[in-house]
């Protein structure tokens, strides 16, 4: 069986590979080919040419703005920020002027980056497949290469062509025009199926350029999302790609190991969630009876029933069962008391480590961590109540 990766364009969200894919190779997985469009088309020969994520952890661990442009790292970074000082307004005003005059912004030192950091030989010697998506404004129609169909000596201006995005300073290839493949298809699985590839593991930045799904439904695609926004397709700095690169190991692990949650990693299932909630509503019914104006003497069915109904409208959207819903609710406030994301918890961990979090946040300021809505006021209500002196016990 022919295994595939494919990777989703997206810019700076980029990093997110590059998590997964070192979360991937850690844990056994082997690809006969990777795909890929604009910075996925990057990543997959990074990829390729090492069979594995040496070079493509080298390079996001050291990437910056100023690498393949001539802007400094530094303004890039406060425009990022919104840091709109009259210094900054002047320079942004003078590279605008310099992009307009250039008809784009160069694409000399994009290309250095890419020769200094891709190898073509390595990347044509290597036993993997490699396919990229660009497409050619000169002859209007996608253009899907995999590497064989590369002129020799051209390959890093057709992975750049495949990441063109609209500011760059057109140059023709071969006398023809391209731009960012991602407008045809921003993760091409189907480059792969169409080569016998039965399975796909495919990394996704969520992107909302356009994307095919393989026809053949004999082909198994498993998808890892990321379980955050990745931000912004130009942010570049070291701190929002070292948390992207942590991310996609992190969901990556998700994927290969079956954990549970959303935005949280839980060893434990949704019904064991479930369940010591129950016991929660049994140890404080009344107070859970008094907040859905139900009497003090309500059935413990009839304040569950309430419970769960209020549980699953409140995550209608995500959720299909009370089950899942009790996750989400208690992940929601694991975020809000700033539970640590990045770790493996078992339902003993977690909860003892939400609740230690949540006596903490009461002797703080809540100054700038209030809730937008009365709606969620109320939700952080509820949650007191259900788990008063202790959720794990």
């Amino acid at each position: 069986m022919k295994k595939g990766l494919v990777l989703e364009g997206g810019g700076a969200k980029g990093a997110f590979h590059c998590g997964a894919v070192k979360a991937l190779y850690e844990n056994g997985y082997n690809f006969d080919g990777v795909a890929g469009t604009s910075i996925g088309a990057i990543n997959a020969a990074l990829i390729v040419q090492d069979c594995g994520p040496e070079s493509l952890y080298e390079m996001w661990t050291n990437v910056s703005a100023s690498l393949f442009t001539d802007f400094d790292d530094e303004e890039v970074d406060k425009l990022l920020q919104k840091d709109f000082s009259r210094a900054s307004v002047r320079y942004w005003a003078q590279q605008i002027g310099k992009i307009i005059k250039n008809l784009g912004i160069p694409t000399d030192k994009a290309i250095h980056f890419l020769k200094e950091y891709i190898s073509e030989e390595k990347v044509r010697n290597s036993v993997m497949d490699y396919a990229i998506v660009t497409y050619s404004l000169s002859d209007r129609m996608p253009v899907e290469l995999f590497k064989e169909d590369i002129p020799q000596g051209n390959l890093h201006e057709y992975i750049l062509a495949s990441a063109y995005y609209p500011a760059f300073k057109l140059n023709r290839i071969n006398g023809k025009f391209y731009v960012d493949g991602g407008i045809y298809d921003n993760m091409p699985m189907t480059l792969l199926a169409g080569k016998g590839y039965e399975e796909i593991v495919a990394v996704r930045t969520m992107s909302k350029m356009p994307y095919r799904t393989p026809l053949d439904e004999r082909v198994k695609v498993n998808y890892i999302r990321p379980s955050e926004d990745l931000g912004r397709m130009a942010a570049l700095s070291p701190t929002l790609v070292k948390k992207k690169i942590k991310l996609g190991y992190y969901d990556a692990l998700r994927f290969i190991n079956s954990y549970y949650g959303k935005k949280y990693y839980f060893t434990s299932k949704p019904r064991e969630f479930a369940e010591k909630l129950r016991v929660k509503l049994h140890d404080n019914l009344q107070e859970v009876a008094e907040f859905f104006d139900l009497p003090p003497s309500a059935s413990y069915e009839t304040v569950y029933g309430e419970l769960k109904n209020y549980l699953f409208r409140a995550y209608a959207g995500e959720a299909f069962s009370f089950e899942e819903s009790t996750v989400f609710f208690l992940e929601e406030f694991a975020k809000y008391y700033g539970v640590e994301k990045f770790r493996i918890y078992s339902l003993e961990e977690f909860s003892e480590e939400l609740l230690r979090k949540c006596y903490d946040f009461q002797n703080k300021k809540r100054s700038k961590l209030k809730f937008l809505s009365s709606e969620r006021e109320r939700k952080e209500k509820l949650f007191k109540i259900l788990i008063k002196e202790g959720f794990t016990k």
